[in-house]
């Protein structure tokens, strides 16, 4: 399958540049990692724009720069008139300006994407599996590139927010935040995550955290009912209201299903690794189980349910340390949960896109127009 190839041959170029990287090869290590930018950007570039649901809608918007003689008149119009974010709207007229085929926006755009999720493996390579990682964007995140493009870019950014949110650099974190919420409003969720990190830093022992992880869990269980609540009392504006109301829900018990295995092996890492685990990885976790217990609010309309891609991205780092942090020492568990890992997103990626056709984006099929 054309999908699966692409994956597995972007994650190889990564794979090979990470043995230039410990090599200190640096000319290798960086033609290695354009060339696993590069596999996935042109791969999303050259599809036809009938992959994806959103896809023409986001080809009429670049190719509307041609209208308009300057930037402020275009975004001044269709953020009137569709609610576009500005960050968006920039960078659909800056590359506007010197090329009107639009799979070159969509090649600019994955390049985008692709460059913050490697720099926010690249941040915390020390913790997790780089390869491990992107193989986890692949499968999991990148499909759901090829159809909200808008709030991919956003999640991207929110992702290297987050990588330095790890790494202890929390300036950069709200800059990266802010620059989220210009290419996607719902990034303001991702201001939450300052309320977990302040919640860590008050932890002064590691016993403490389950007291932590289950008030969350309470809390955000709470979320999807209040919303129905709310609305189905008439205390919700109209304007907000009509994303409430869609029948195009997502089953509940799948969602749960897929995520339930790795939730259960985070479980057993703070079981079983505890004296391996800092208060950062403590965050991580949090963030994880923030998108699992928020799961409900896909039951109340697929839009609501897409806050969750503002918590969900963190699994393309999460999921690699459990895995890291779980196997420390232990080489053979290690190759043991790496292979049952990699079927996992394999798996979820089959059920998703192939089965119940998420995102219509397969079959897949090059553009007649390059």
């Amino acid at each position: 399958m054309v999908y699966i190839f692409v994956f597995l041959l972007s994650s190889l170029f990564v794979l090979i540049s990470e043995f230039f990287y410990r090599n200190r090869i640096l000319s290798f290590y960086i033609l290695f990692l354009i060339f696993a930018i590069f596999t996935l950007a042109f791969f999303a570039a050259v599809r036809d724009i009938s992959i994806g649901t959103d896809t023409i809608m986001y080809s009429n918007y670049f190719h509307a720069v041609t209208n308009y003689s300057g930037i402020l008149s275009y975004c001044s119009d269709l953020r009137h008139a569709y609610g576009i974010e500005y960050g968006f709207l920039i960078l659909n007229y800056f590359v506007g300006i010197f090329t009107n085929n639009v799979h070159i926006f969509f090649f600019v755009c994955q390049c985008l994407i692709l460059t913050n999720i490697y720099l926010s493996l690249n941040n915390i390579r020390n913790n997790v599996n780089v390869c491990v990682g992107w193989l986890t964007y692949c499968f999991l995140f990148y499909p759901v590139s090829l159809n909200i493009l808008r709030q991919s870019i956003s999640i991207s950014f929110i992702l290297l927010g987050i990588s330095y949110i790890y790494k202890g650099s929390y300036k950069r974190t709200v800059l990266l935040f802010l620059i989220a919420v210009l290419f996607h409003t719902s990034a303001i969720f991702s201001l939450i995550t300052f309320v977990y990190l302040y919640i860590i830093n008050k932890i002064h022992k590691k016993s403490e955290i389950w007291m932590v992880f289950i008030s969350i869990l309470i809390i955000t269980a709470l979320i999807p009912v209040t919303i129905n609540f709310l609305n189905s009392r008439g205390l919700i504006g109209d304007k907000y209201s009509q994303y409430l109301i869609q029948s195009n829900t997502v089953s509940l018990f799948s969602t749960i299903g897929v995520r339930t295995p790795m939730i259960v092996i985070m479980i057993a890492s703070i079981v079983f690794s505890r004296k391996y685990l800092r208060k950062n990885d403590y965050f991580i976790y949090i963030l994880i189980i923030q998108e699992f217990t928020l799961l409900p609010l896909q039951q109340i309309a697929t839009a609501v349910g897409r806050i969750l891609l503002c918590f969900g991205i963190v699994k393309v780092i999460g999921y690699p340390l459990i895995l890291q942090k779980l196997t420390l020492q232990k080489s053979i568990l290690k190759v043991v949960f790496l292979v049952a890992y990699v079927i996992l997103i394999v798996f979820i990626f089959y059920n998703q896109v192939i089965i119940n056709n998420s995102g219509e984006i397969y079959p897949y099929v090059v553009s007649s127009d390059i």
